[in-house]
């Protein structure tokens, strides 16, 4: 599994150099303003980082599913998929590289935002005296630092969670375009039309699950409410993994 984890990287090495160099630039900008204390265009490169993370993860997910798809519409996926590795195997090795990918970005991300808070707060004084004054804000509302933390992961894992949910969702519906409808001209609409169906199906079932919590007030009765939900996503997010194995199976036995 894991050489064929360094096959993807290998593969789309050069589009994440890319992403990388846009936003090491962006960064770099930033820190050049920040230092020579020009507020307006610090403020803006602080807002085009920002508009950069998100369109990070969006990338990401680009990368992964058009991959994907390329791989099954060519006749080179045969080479991967008549290896001695399962096709269970080889579609998980593609998820936890788009994983990897994906916490190595956050840990870039974090890393320059706690970098650029320290930088904006030495550099613009009267803005730091702001951020104390936030802090003291939520501190008399009952939010401490660490519970805020916890929060943000409870956040983040839930996102990934979604986000892979997502992903699996895609792979389904390509697969079976692919395998089951492998001779139809327009089987690239057809897998667009089944991802739409089943997100649609899955979304309404999510919404029938009970809540455990009807109106929740706090962060965490926010995050434990969406817990049924999660768990929901996840299996099918393992159903999709297993019924895209099985699928391909079949296509490299015919």
């Amino acid at each position: 599994m894991l050489k064929l984890m360094k096959y993807e990287l290998r593969k789309n090495v050069l589009s994440i150099g890319i992403v990388a160099g846009i936003i090491c630039a962006l960064q770099a900008l930033f820190m050049g303003f920040c230092i020579a204390k020009n507020a307006n265009y610090t403020a803006v490169f602080m807002v085009l980082l920002v508009i950069a993370a998100s369109f990070s993860y969006f990338v990401v997910f680009i990368f992964g599913v058009v991959s994907y798809n390329k791989e099954l519409g060519s006749k080179s996926s045969y080479l991967i998929f008549m290896t001695p590795n399962s096709s269970l195997s080889i579609i998980i090795s593609k998820l936890l590289y788009t994983l990897i990918i994906g916490i190595g970005i956050a840990a870039i991300f974090i890393g320059f935002g706690a970098l650029d808070i320290y930088m904006f707060c030495v550099n613009f004084g009267e803005y730091a005296d702001m951020i104390k004054l936030y802090k003291e804000v939520f501190e008399a509302l009952g939010f401490n630092i660490s519970q805020i933390i916890i929060n943000l992961i409870g956040m983040i894992i839930s996102f990934l969670i979604s986000f892979f949910f997502i992903i699996t969702l895609s792979y389904f519906s390509i697969t079976l375009s692919s395998t089951a409808l492998q001779n139809k001209r327009i089987k690239g609409f057809i897998s667009v039309v089944v991802f739409c169906l089943l997100s649609f199906v899955t979304m309404k079932i999510a919404n029938l699950i009970p809540e455990i919590y009807s109106n929740p007030v706090t962060f965490s009765e926010e995050l434990i409410a969406s817990l049924p939900s999660n768990i929901f996503q996840l299996l099918v997010s393992v159903g999709c993994v297993f019924g895209s194995a099985v699928l391909l199976d079949k296509k490299v036995s015919l």
